[in-house]
């Protein structure tokens, strides 16, 4: 029977083992786009995420410089790399969140789930707004300062005996409301609240009084600067005077003279941070000046009141710490931030989500490098054109050079035909043959047509983004122009036709009977008509007008045009090295990610 029961037993203990190893439920973890070597990235990322939701409001509530707004995707070392550090959308909130750690107390209360959750969305980008100087001086250089004071008192506070001092007061008698039951005094959280209390009271009493309150001192307390510049002194030697039983004597009685009313004995008497409250009095400190200093002058808010309203939950469900490592600075301030604060966020992703898929942050710069890719291609294009649109100008005004050219030598015809029949009208009308009038009726209408068409020729004024419309626009008025050559030749010939009539009707005048009927027997015509003065006036000043406006054509300037042009083909050439530059920068922050250990998807 023992036998049995032994088998039984070493068969649990196989069943046991093999459901161990075989059997093994394994926990779901969250999405990590990144090996192991990169888990250092995605709890930078955690931690700056922490701090954005410490600086919840203020983050969401940020305005950002419009001037930083094209490199807000980029970090810190890649725009020191290219000398644009005043274009640092982050410039001065980097500081808080990467050289400080905002830890949430690891217990149930608020503090934490509000980090816990996170439900921050991505806001707008932080305006580059500076700090008072003095002020960053206090916050770096003092022992007590966001900075020190935080590690160097805790160290201390370590090895501090906690029954040092067993004396205990009634924090109701601080006057700060205390209904959330802060009474045993071996609950952590308790002795955080009854330090929270007297660290407000005194803060809000030294503020409201300006030092002339006597029953209250806060050791270091810059009131004007409102900063606390050593955080060890001020929890060592701070203190408020109040009013409370002598619980010394408390087994004696009191009578009043006026009656048998028993009273209790008051003393006026110091209260003061216990011993084993220095850490959190040193981080209240912390908590109060990081507000002071950053918050308060990046919000611009004047309200003396602010930080003790804005951070008094924070006291007791929150710790910053100094961050000395110099890769999570670095880290946070080149690749955290211009991720978390720069992105879109179409997910509505809290920031904590973000961190667990930051291998989107490639994604993101290749989609900006390739805009900036294209808006360079679009200059380039834009160049090209301006150049095919100044070859096109000087392709108009050779036309019209070659126009005027043509029509000095018909003017010269016509010219010279309006000269010998107006000049016949000095002495009687001019009697020519039908032939001769038929003649100079065909050469009015060629002259109307020739006015129409010079007429309805434009100057060219072309749109360098409309190439194909443009050259179709030259074609179209080359052909005109060639039209108007051919006919101006016509004319011309027709005007030394009619000219040989009027000098052969001259020569009649002179000559024998013999000869004017040879004369009239070469055009068979012994019929004559009288000339139309006025029609011929009408057409000298068409053709006069026609000679004018070829003219204007041919010595129109397009100076001013391929001026503009070559001052846009300038500016899209500086464009264009801006669009270099930009296409350089995302390159070196996407070199960076890929160096950190980042692969796109």
């Amino acid at each position: 029977m023992a036998n049995y029961f032994i088998y039984i037993l070493e068969l649990l203990l196989i069943l046991n083992y093999l459901g161990n190893v075989d059997g093994k439920v394994e926990q779901p973890t969250l999405k990590n786009t990144f090996s192991s070597p990169n888990k250092f990235l995605i709890d930078t990322c955690i931690n700056v995420a922490n701090g954005l939701s410490y600086y919840d409001e203020l983050i969401k509530n940020y305005d950002y410089d419009r001037k930083c707004l094209m490199y807000k995707e980029v970090g810190n070392f890649v725009l020191e790399k290219y000398k644009l550090e005043h274009y640092n959308c982050y410039s001065k909130i980097q500081k808080p969140l990467c050289k400080i750690r905002y830890v949430d107390i690891k217990d149930g209360h608020k503090g934490k789930e509000k980090c816990k959750t996170n439900n921050i969305h991505v806001s707008p980008i932080i305006q580059n707004i500076g700090l008072d100087k003095n002020v960053e001086i206090a916050m770096e250089k003092n022992n007590s300062s966001i900075m020190d004071g935080t590690l160097s008192i805790k160290k201390e506070n370590d090895t501090t005996e906690r029954n040092e001092s067993n004396e205990q007061y009634d924090s109701s008698l601080l006057n700060i409301d205390n209904s959330n039951g802060i009474h045993e005094d071996d609950d952590e959280h308790s002795h955080c609240n009854t330090a929270k209390d007297l660290f407000i009271s005194l803060i809000k009493k030294c503020t409201e009084n300006k030092y002339k309150d006597e029953l209250v001192h806060c050791a270091t307390f810059d009131i004007e600067k409102n900063v606390i510049l050593n955080g060890e002194t001020f929890c060592e030697r701070s203190y408020e005077r109040k009013m409370v039983e002598d619980k010394k004597i408390e087994k004696k009685i009191y009578r009043s003279v006026y009656g048998n009313n028993i009273y209790k004995k008051l003393i006026i008497k110091p209260i003061k941070f216990k011993k084993h409250e220095y850490s959190e009095c040193i981080n209240m400190v912390n908590i109060y000046n990081n507000c002071s200093v950053v918050e308060q002058k990046l919000t611009n808010n004047k309200d003396i009141e602010f930080c003790l309203l804005q951070r008094s939950n924070d006291f007791c469900n929150s710790k910053i710490k100094v961050e000395n490592n110099k890769d999570y600075i670095n880290t946070c301030s080149d690749i955290i931030l211009p991720y978390l604060l720069s992105s879109e966020n179409d997910d509505n992703l809290t920031y904590i989500q973000m961190c667990y898929d930051i291998s989107n942050y490639i994604d993101i710069l290749d989609k900006k490098k390739l805009q900036y890719l294209k808006q360079k291609k679009k200059y380039e294009q834009n160049i090209s054109n301006i150049n095919i649109t100044q070859k096109l100008y000087k392709i108009v005004k050779k036309n019209f050079q070659i126009l005027n050219e043509e029509n000095d030598k018909y003017y010269e015809h016509i010219n010279n035909l309006f000269n010998i029949l107006l000049g016949a009208k000095q002495n009687n009308k001019l009697l020519l043959s039908n032939h001769c009038i038929t003649k100079l009726n065909n050469l009015s209408e060629k002259t109307n047509y020739l006015y129409n068409k010079v007429n309805s020729i434009e100057y060219p004024d072309m749109n360098a983004n409309l190439i194909d419309n443009n050259i179709a626009f030259i074609n179209k008025n080359k052909i005109s122009i060639e039209d108007i050559i051919k006919i101006q030749m016509d004319i011309s010939a027709a005007s030394d036709e009619i000219r040989q009539c009027v000098n052969e009707k001259e020569g009649n005048k002179k000559s024998d009977n013999k000869t004017r009927s040879d004369n009239i027997n070469k055009y068979k015509d012994n019929k004559f008509a009288e000339l139309n003065y006025d029609e011929l006036n009408k057409m000298k000043h068409k053709g006069n007008h026609i000679n004018k406006l070829i003219q204007n054509y041919a010595t129109k300037s397009n100076n001013s045009i391929l001026k503009n042009n070559e001052e846009l083909t300038n500016n899209f050439k500086n464009d264009i090295k801006k669009m270099n530059t930009m296409i350089e920068i995302f390159t070196s922050q996407i070199n960076l990610l890929i160096k950190s250990g980042f692969s796109s998807k």
